[in-house]
């Protein structure tokens, strides 16, 4: 997949609601193989633990020029961005109190075959344990930077700063083979050298009796301790 720089590639504005969108269409090329990792201002971003593609990145990591990650979601594992460098001299570029933090708009294209009805991003710094309050990661806790959260498929967004950092993008739906970006801050006060960034699509199927429709989460949970579970197992399969 190829990204027409004039038109193809964006930078999601923000204050309090969306005020730029897509200018063109992303040409979509599925493939199977796993990318290099992308390094960018001395961050670099790696699809090591499979279950999706990085295409492309760009950018500074400022909210005027953002990170940009365009991402080939195929499955069936959670995708999970594995983010390497950050220390406190790249300091705090979206200008928040956190000792770091940056700006990171991702373009995500669907090629799992399965509609997607909610989007949920999560940050940990161990991967099989949820980020706690302790350990100074988090989507901008106590800040304003970047906020609402914005994507321009999803309306409406929901944050949760404990027991776990994560955003939920939904009111909205990806087919297959079509794509959304999403926008967010990630700060930290004391930075580590790897942590990671989680992705869970929640897929529209069939609910139970008495509830035809329903969205249910299809090989993803809700419950942070089922998702530490997949976690593992995504971890135990990358070193085997």
């Amino acid at each position: 997949m190829s990204i027409d720089q004039g038109r193809g590639y964006f930078v999601l504005c923000r204050n309090a609601a969306v005020a730029g969108f897509l200018g063109g269409l992303l040409a979509i090329s599925p493939t199977s193989t796993r990318a290099a990792p992308v390094t960018l201002e001395g961050l670099t971003f790696s699809d090591e633990l499979g279950g999706f593609q990085i295409v492309s990145g760009s950018g500074r990591g400022s909210s005027d020029d953002p990170f940009v990650l365009v991402e080939d979601v195929t499955g069936p594992q959670p995708p999970i961005l594995v983010i390497r460098g950050l220390t406190a001299a790249f300091g705090n570029r979206v200008h928040t109190h956190h000792l770091t933090g940056f700006a990171l708009t991702k373009v995500v294209v669907n090629l799992t075959g399965e509609r997607w009805v909610r989007y949920h991003l999560e940050l940990r710094e161990v991967l099989a344990d949820p980020s706690p309050y302790g350990d100074g990661l988090s989507f901008g806790q106590a800040s304003v930077a970047g906020k609402p959260f914005a994507s321009t498929t999803f309306a409406d967004t929901r944050e949760v700063d404990e027991p776990f950092d994560s955003v939920m993008f939904e009111n909205g739906a990806v087919a297959p083979g079509s794509q959304a970006a999403f926008a967010v801050v990630i700060t930290d006060m004391s930075p580590r050298p790897v942590f990671y960034l989680a992705q869970e699509q929640q897929y529209q199927v069939a609910g139970p009796a008495g509830g035809e429709g329903a969205a249910q989460w299809c090989a993803t949970a809700t419950m942070a301790r089922l998702r530490s579970t997949c976690f593992r197992n995504v971890l135990q399969a990358s070193r085997e």
